[in-house]
């Protein structure tokens, strides 16, 4: 009798140790904090997105492949889109981006030539009501669309791409409620 009571206690206390269960017959479930209400994040204040914008380019570059390429094979190449600055101004957005092209082919010599191209894409985003006080929230940048051929005895690789930008921008506000629940365009 006495193993099996302490077999029991010995079981309870790892069950207790391990997490593995609940010793507590009653115990009341944790309840999540009460959310907060629109007056109390309006006081402490909050940041929210005023404006989702997006712009597609189409960017045409050559690329010069010196040697050229060898006949009967392609070359490589893999892109790198990548977002440099971006400015708000009042019911504007300006964007400065590039997409690096890292080019790989075999020469007419049979020799294995790489090439590290930058070309630029600029934006300008029409984004009303935003203000030059705004920020970023998201920013995205890829390119969805592309077209290489090859041209002047395989010795440049003419292309075309379609870049996209997508950018969420986000105005902090905090004040009284009354004040700034007359302002809709912010909250809608």
């Amino acid at each position: 009798m006495r193993k099996r009571a302490l077999r029991v206690l010995l079981m309870l206390a790892l069950t207790a140790v391990l997490g593995f269960g609940s010793v507590a017959v009653n115990a009341a479930a944790p309840t999540a904090p009460p959310a907060p209400t629109l007056e109390q994040l309006l006081q402490e204040g909050m940041d929210v997105i005023v404006a989702c914008v997006r712009c597609e380019e189409l960017v045409v570059s050559d690329i010069q492949l010196c040697p050229p390429l060898k006949s009967g094979t392609e070359p490589s190449i893999q892109k790198f889109p990548v977002i440099d600055n971006i400015k708000i101004c009042s019911g504007l957005v300006l964007v400065d981006a590039h997409v690096c092209k890292l080019v790989t082919w075999t020469d007419v010599n049979g020799v294995v030539r790489n090439k590290f191209a930058r070309i630029p894409v600029d934006c300008c985003i029409e984004a009303p009501g935003v203000a030059p006080t705004d920020t970023v929230a998201f920013q995205a940048i890829e390119v969805v669309c592309e077209r290489d051929e090859l041209q002047n005895g395989r010795s440049i690789l003419h292309e075309k791409m379609c870049v996209r930008i997508n950018l969420s921008i986000q105005r902090h506000i905090a004040g009284p409620a009354e004040v700034l629940m007359d302002d809709t365009e912010i909250l809608n």
